[in-house]
């Protein structure tokens, strides 16, 4: 049985909630819906999901950016989804097609057929320490190429501070210019181009389950590195969620002393994990991953899945659509 509902009657991981989910509807001009499938076990399992109108009649509905796919309460359920009846569900709502995310560090690409399933990327997990008090002591369980990049860090004077109020003073709209002047300079999507708003409504909407943690220099007091920080306090799981830094950050190791004293600070606020996610490439080659991975401690599979409900309409309207990368599945995201 599949109903659309008003969202999830429990507390899940922050890429399912509500407040995330309608944050990224409005970037993609989209609506926030959430999907309630309930198994022959009476077993209620939520799919929250984003729809776009990309004809005059018909939707694609995708897991917006981070993590998607199918959250339960229910424990060892290991039931797959029945995907012919939810491809005439989707038919019958003027649903297209489909395009999810799956959530790596919960595993929920298990309830899909494995014929469904496509191997995107790698992502990567830390564990925390809870018992050291101070920075010092905590760099000395660092791996030593790690540790030997704090060091020309904290060399060149830069030191890192948990900024306690964003919203009042000039440090988030620092980082975002940061965060703009990265983006061109990696030549990545108009989608990564986010407002200033955009950052700000992170602060809003989340208030204290969301951080910003920044590389300073000590001689000018220059911002040169920064985070943000989801946090999952009842999961006691803290997610990298996004990153910049200046070309004098990256010359003088700012992303390390960011990521170490990161890793340091959740861990003496009772966080256990620190999800990294993913690098750029499957096969774990380029720069990112290799940056991330030395940070983990565990790596989960990062899986995606494509579903057509209606071939003839969603053929039809990527052939009327001006597709500016045909490789996309979604419609709305290759017309970008």
């Amino acid at each position: 049985m599949f109903k659309f509902v008003e969202g999830l009657p429990f507390e899940g991981c922050i890429y399912h909630c509500q407040s995330f989910q309608n944050i990224f509807a409005k970037i993609h001009q989209g609506t926030y819906k959430c999907l309630r499938i309930q198994t022959e076990e009476k077993i209620s399992l939520f799919l929250p999901l984003i729809l776009r109108k990309v004809s005059e009649d018909f939707y694609e509905a995708f897991s917006c950016y981070g993590y998607g796919g199918i959250i339960t309460d229910h424990i060892n359920n290991n039931n797959f989804i029945d995907v012919e009846a939810l491809k005439n569900f989707l038919n019958k709502n003027k649903i297209h097609s489909l395009f999810l995310r799956h959530t790596p560090f919960i595993s929920n690409y298990k309830f899909w057929p494995p014929e469904f399933l496509s191997l995107n990327r790698i992502t990567y997990e830390a564990e925390l320490l809870l018992e050291i008090k101070n920075f010092q002591s905590y760099k000395k369980q660092l791996p030593q190429k790690i540790r030997a990049s704090v060091n020309h860090a904290e060399k060149k004077n830069l030191f890192v501070e948990v900024v306690k109020e964003p919203m009042l003073d000039n440090s988030l709209k620092v980082f975002y210019e940061i965060y703009i002047s990265r983006m061109k300079s990696l030549k990545l999507s108009n989608f990564f181009y986010f407002d200033f708003d955009f950052f700000k409504k992170h602060f809003h909407v989340f208030g204290d389950r969301c951080k910003l943690i920044i590389v300073k220099q000590k001689n000018s007091d220059k911002i040169c590195a920064g985070a943000l920080f989801l946090c999952d306090f009842h999961l006691s799981t803290v997610h990298y969620h996004l990153s910049a830094s200046s070309i004098y950050g990256l010359k003088h190791q700012a992303n390390e002393l960011l990521i170490a004293y990161s890793k340091f600070y959740f861990g003496i606020n009772n966080f256990k994990v620190m999800q990294l996610g993913g690098g750029a490439k499957i096969d774990e080659s380029d720069g990112l991953s290799r940056f991330k991975k030395k940070f983990s401690d565990n790596s989960n599979p990062f899986y995606i899945s494509r579903l057509i409900s209606n071939e003839r309409r969603y053929f039809e309207d990527r052939n009327s659509a001006k597709l500016n990368n045909k490789d996309l599945f979604l419609i709305g995201d290759a017309i970008i």
